[in-house]
């Protein structure tokens, strides 16, 4: 289910199958960190006998209100969520489940997220408050799909999770990307990769968005990557902004701009 190592987690289970006091402190350690989010519903008796490639909310089974409690109490202990495989869960099964449970995301507690590509979908139903660091790559291989929840998530980054202080992102960004994450104040580390479709101009930011950058009083780290290195002013690059500042103080180390 997630990244501890397979010793670990073999004496984490048998504490929580065999102690009582040590149960709840182990289930916490077994499922802080997941990579599949199937085991959270297959939770569900009406999820758990569908052993096809794809979960949906076609199931007959009825979702009771101890099913739902015992879907909560696991799915508040999930910290961090970075998928490795193809999600396999459709979009209506999470509908499903937040109807049941009444809420608008599936991990209330979650931390620290890790997308890509095909999970864009579902990326509405993973946003919660608590998110602390968020990285999302779209695209591969030269084909970078348009994603309307990535935008509207980015766009809305400071209302919706304001808490973040990583965020890296590998996409083709816009205008109000850019302002979204120049409003995050408790930003630490910034990494963006402005991914281009041969079909689309480079993205032209005025340099009132670099300032807004450099009043961010926790920004630690800076990295630019692609067509983000130029102002409106196409002959004034980036990092001669940098040299010799008074801005970004916080900075732990130059920014690398490329």
């Amino acid at each position: 289910m997630g990244s501890t190592p397979e010793n670990s987690r073999g004496f984490l289970v048998n504490c929580a199958l065999t102690c009582k006091a040590f149960s709840n402190p182990a289930l916490d350690l077994l499922w802080q960190d997941m990579a599949d989010i199937r085991p959270l519903f297959r939770l569900f008796p009406a999820f758990a006998a569908e052993r096809r490639t794809m979960i949906s909310s076609d199931s007959d089974g009825l979702i009771l209100n101890p099913d739902i409690d015992r879907f909560n109490q696991y799915a508040h202990r999930i910290r961090s969520f970075a998928p490795l495989s193809f999600n396999r869960i459709h979009i209506a099964g999470y509908l499903r489940i937040l109807q049941e449970c009444g809420r608008s995301c599936i991990l209330p507690n979650l931390q620290i997220l890790s997308l890509q590509n095909d999970w864009m979908s579902k990326l509405p139903m993973l946003t919660c408050s608590s998110l602390t660091s968020v990285e999302i790559t779209i695209g591969s291989d030269g084909y970078i799909p348009y994603s309307p929840p990535f935008y509207a998530f980015i766009a809305s980054v400071s209302s919706s999770t304001p808490n973040i202080h990583t965020l890296k992102l590998a996409a083709t960004l816009t205008k109000p990307c850019l302002d979204g994450i120049s409003q995050l104040s408790h930003l630490r580390k910034l990494h963006l990769d402005h991914r281009l479709p041969r079909s689309q101009k480079p993205l032209v930011v005025d340099i009132d968005w670099v300032l807004r950058l450099a009043s961010l009083s926790c920004l630690q780290q800076l990295i630019i990557i692609g067509d983000l290195s130029h102002f409106a002013n196409p002959q004034v690059p980036y990092c001669k902004l940098f040299r010799g500042s008074n801005f970004f103080k916080s900075l732990r180390e130059p920014p690398l701009c490329g």
